[in-house]
């Protein structure tokens, strides 16, 4: 029986070690990514209204010229303070989990660094999207592993978070290449269709009188409940922009899966309380 106990306690050591080696491996991965997305600074080139892209649609127009102003450097990289909350079901009866977050974010890519609360449980962990790789890893109290996701499925859905995010809070770099497609839709809402690491994406966003952003949505790539994967509706609206050096983004967001639809149920609500942009 002592020899029993001596193997169990060894077990019990080994396993925590091996979550503890597991833990430590994301999270210098993640670093090391952030590192790179951050040493992508923007080069001295300033905003200049007569000098975007040539096939820019009049609402497209409305919209970038109302979130950067004129002789504003064109930043690459944002990064973001945001609090909020998530279900982590597309379910309008889950409960609400707090969210408090930090992020970069680059056309090349992502890293969403947070800390989520459900009741006593605190998982800590990200999420990245970097040369079309992805990953979520999530550990509960941060020494635990209770979530590593990486495959095909969860990189194309990562894309298209980028592809959101960066219109919403990062849109500058995508309006201004020359390769970005625009397309008026209606008297409030317009189209960018643009590539993320070969994939093409686009994003339809709805704007006010002034050109500020109220709604955004686009098809994005997700797990259905029998488990296959295929497009659905994924946006929602913004009730608040936040202002700083001469750019505007959105600051208040309420967003989910199967939007415009009957099925729609909110997912996540965000507030952005910070942004550094370079």
């Amino acid at each position: 029986m002592h020899i029993l106990l001596k193997i169990f306690i060894l077990l019990v050591f080994l396993t925590i070690l091996m979550s503890l080696i597991t833990v430590t491996k994301s999270k210098n991965n993640t670093e090391s990514i952030w590192t790179i997305l951050e040493k992508n600074a923007s080069e001295d080139i300033y905003f200049d209204e007569n000098r975007l892209n040539e096939n820019i649609s009049p609402l497209a127009k409305k919209f970038i010229n109302n979130s950067i102003k004129n002789g504003t450097k064109i930043p690459k990289t944002a990064i973001l303070d945001i609090e909020g909350k998530m279900r982590t079901k597309i379910d309008e009866t889950a409960s609400w989990n707090d969210i408090s977050s930090k992020e970069i974010l680059s056309k090349n890519g992502f890293v969403w660094k947070a800390e989520i609360k459900s009741g006593p449980l605190i998982l800590k962990g990200a999420d990245y999207y970097f040369e079309n790789n992805s990953e979520i890893n999530f550990a509960l109290y941060g020494l635990i592993p209770v979530v590593k996701e990486s495959n095909k499925d969860i990189t194309k859905s990562a894309s298209g978070r980028l592809a959101i995010e960066l219109i919403v809070w990062n849109p500058w770099t995508v309006f201004m290449d020359k390769n970005t497609e625009f397309k008026d839709v209606d008297s409030e809402t317009f189209s960018v269709s643009f590539e993320i690491d070969g994939e093409p994406v686009t994003v339809y966003l709805k704007i006010d009188d002034e050109g500020n952003l109220k709604e955004v949505y686009m098809n994005r790539w997700n797990k259905l409940e029998n488990d296959s994967y295929e497009y659905i509706p994924f946006g929602g609206t913004i009730s608040d922009q936040l202002e700083q050096n001469g750019l505007k983004i959105a600051k208040t967001l309420n967003v989910g899966w199967n939007y415009g639809s009957r099925e729609y149920v909110q997912t996540f609500y965000f507030n952005v309380t910070a942004a550094d942009f370079y």
